[in-house]
């Protein structure tokens, strides 16, 4: 309480109290952040502006929070194996020599590339919290859904009792593990 009156904080918004001055931060949504007393969550989420699942569990496709399950980590390394498994498709794709390929499968794979690029930009243009009005609501939704988002696989639950720093760790080793495994093949 600063002053002796009792603080608030209002739906959608996270509020942190240090000594005489408060912190006021924009949550992702308006029930993203419990109005009442400050740094209400709702259950299963924790973290600045109610941010990050609690542990055990991961952001699903309703992007709430959901508890880790035994299939929920199957699926979670199925995905990463697929990814390597493409990965591979790729390296194999790009290492037929130009003399051997027709331009036209060249240019259908640049194609794919950049309309892949596109998609996922435009995913992060439908996450700013703005009304979006139809069509291009609907448009957006459905570039959101071809959006590569490893947090709604269930990763987190592979990662165990501290997830933040196994993602950063995953994320850190992409690259240069990706050009690991193309240098062994």
């Amino acid at each position: 309480s600063l002053c002796g009156s009792e603080l608030l904080q209002g739906a959608g918004y996270y509020v942190q109290a240090f000594g005489d001055s408060l912190e006021v931060w924009r949550c992702s949504s308006d029930t993203a952040c419990l109005p009442g007393p400050l740094q209400g969550c709702p259950p299963g989420t924790t973290g600045l502006a109610c941010g990050r699942c609690v542990t055990g569990s991961y952001k699903g496709g309703s992007s709430s929070c959901q508890s880790c399950t035994a299939g929920t980590a199957v699926i979670a390394a199925v995905f990463v194996v697929l990814c390597a498994c493409f990965l591979r498709v790729l390296h194999s794709f790009g290492s037929i020599p130009a003399s051997r390929t027709h331009a036209s499968a060249q240019s259908a794979a640049i194609v794919v590339g950049l309309s892949v690029s596109t998609l996922q930009a435009l995913a992060v243009v439908y996450r700013v919290d703005v009304e979006w009005q139809q069509p291009l609501k609907a448009l957006l939704e459905v570039f959101a859904a071809v959006a590569i988002d490893i947090e709604k696989v269930g990763v987190r639950c592979l990662l165990g009792d501290s997830p933040e720093v196994g993602l950063f760790l995953m994320r850190l080793a992409a690259v240069p593990g990706t050009l690991a495994v193309i240098a062994a093949v």
